[in-house]
């Protein structure tokens, strides 16, 4: 299809978009439209992932709808274009002029807006979860409703913006600028502040911080007792000698964090990340974290832990094979991506464990519970999980063959997408009417 051809079909109204969609969908369609003048088209549901709309002239056009997936309209022109639901995953937007358009309900995740033109643009209810929207132009925005989990607001205008009801989890926040004219949650304006200034010394005691960004803050010696941070990233913050007493850091991420020296008694650490932190031997915590500390940091390949107390520890992507978790109590601990290859794990209680995408290659699970653990994905080739409780269990695309399943419960467990043996099948199969057969008879 030439561009003429293509420009003939995207300015021909509704059944010049059907077709141009039909053609779309068998891969006819001319996708490089880099600097075509298409202002004020009426574009509404036009299918136009991945295509070339570099330098495109769109301005006031109406693509309520439409599908732009993975698009590149890098320095194009949106000025007031309608783009309500429209999908925009993954598109480059970067240097876009979108002052005054109609973003609402839009899909943005990942989208780049760098230094995007948003002037009064309007985002409530879009998605823009780990878009990178650093150095744009949000002045006078609505983004109220929006979720921007993991966004990257670095050096944004963030003057004026309607953040109302706005998820700014995990988003960062380093360098934008905020005025009095801004509505955003004082939670918020809060985190601006810390990132913005020199928190070292402040009182946090008691702060709201749960789901913040403050990597690389310097805290040290802040007081943030009592404090929530739950779920905060706090990868690489200077904490020494900080008050973190009381405080809850269940899932933060504390990883190349520095807790020289800091006060950690009766902290609540589960599930959280300890990988690459510094705890020297002046930081005051509980042994069960510091143990996990040293399990996550050092070599513990072959480690016996028997019959430790881990419940709720992070072992993300962990290097723990061979190790020995007999008896051990893993209740809700987080071992995702975790090398277990022939870790021994005989009689461990693992209840709501994260083993998804775990490496279990000939682990020795005999007889553990694992009722309700998440094992999506999971390798477990070659695995012993003769009398494993597996009860509730997610297994859905988890590889199990030649995994030893003998008098394994497997009631209530999610096996869509597993790999199994022919025999394997045919044991479980067995197995569901034993159990069937095991209930009385109406």
């Amino acid at each position: 299809m030439y561009k003429d051809e293509a420009l003939f079909l995207l300015k021909g109204g509704k059944e010049g978009i059907l077709e141009w969609n039909r053609q779309a969908a068998s891969g006819k369609a001319n996708l490089d439209l880099g600097g075509t003048k298409l202002p004020a088209a009426k574009l509404m549901g036009v299918k136009l992932m991945g295509a070339n709309l570099r330098q495109a002239d769109l301005n006031w056009a109406e693509l309520a709808g439409a599908d732009l997936s993975g698009a590149n309209l890098s320095r194009a022109g949106l000025d007031g274009a309608k783009l309500h639901k429209a999908r925009l995953h993954k598109s480059d937007l970067s240097m876009t002029h979108l002052r005054r358009a109609d973003l609402s309900g839009a899909e943005l995740s990942e989208a780049d807006l760098s230094q995007a033109t948003l002037r009064g643009t309007v985002l409530s209810q879009a998605n823009l979860s780990l878009s990178n929207l650093s150095l744009a132009s949000l002045r006078d925005a609505d983004l109220s409703g929006a979720k921007l989990t993991g966004a990257d607001l670095s050096g944004a205008n963030l003057c004026g913006a309607n953040f109302t009801d706005g998820d700014l989890s995990r988003s960062r926040l380093k360098g934008a600028t905020i005025d009095d004219q801004t509505i955003i949650e004082p939670k918020w304006r809060l985190v601006w502040q810390i990132v913005n200034r020199d928190a070292m010394g402040l009182d946090l005691s008691g702060a709201d911080l749960s789901g913040a960004n403050l990597s690389g803050t310097n805290l040290a010696a802040a007081n943030l007792g009592g404090a929530d941070l739950s779920g905060a990233d706090l990868s690489k913050a200077n904490l020494r000698r900080a008050d973190l007493r009381k405080a809850n850091l269940r899932e933060a991420d504390l990883s190349r964090a520095n807790l020289g020296g800091a006060l950690l008694e009766a902290t609540n650490l589960s599930r959280t990340r300890l990988k690459g932190t510094i705890i020297d031997t002046h930081a005051k915590l509980e042994l069960r974290w510091r143990l996990v500390w040293q399990i996550v940091n050092q070599e513990s390949s072959g480690r016996d832990l028997s019959g430790a107390d881990l419940r709720d520890a992070s072992f993300h992507e962990a290097d723990l094979h061979e190790i020995i978790f007999c008896g051990a109590d893993l209740t809700g601990a987080d071992l995702h991506g975790a090398d277990l290859h022939a870790a021994d794990l005989s009689k461990a209680i693992l209840t709501g464990a994260n083993l998804g995408g775990a490496d279990l290659r000939a682990a020795n699970c005999c007889a553990a519970n694992l009722r309700d653990a998440d094992l999506d994905s999971a390798d477990l080739r070659g695995a012993k999980l003769r009398a494993a409780n597996l009860t509730m269990a997610r297994l859905t695309g988890a590889d199990l063959c030649g995994a030893d399943l003998r008098r394994a419960n497997l009631h209530g467990a999610r096996l869509g997408g597993a790999k199994l043996s022919i025999v394997q099948r045919l044991r479980w199969f067995l197995t569901i009417l034993r159990s069937r057969s095991s209930f009385p008879q109406k």
